[in-house]
């Protein structure tokens, strides 16, 4: 992966690299934060408790 990006900044693409360093720091923020509050799991299914 890190090849092909290298290989297209030479070519002189940096939109593909700045959406791949997007991408990533998108994914690792989703890693790192968490949902505040809890997901009100009676409504997603559609149910009465």
């Amino acid at each position: 992966m890190l090849n092909e990006i290298n290989k297209k900044v030479k070519k002189g693409n940096h939109l593909a690299l700045d959406f791949t360093c997007t991408k990533i720091l998108a994914m690792a923020k989703s890693l790192t934060e968490r949902e505040l509050k809890p997901y009100n799991t009676n409504e997603l299914l559609n149910t009465k408790s």
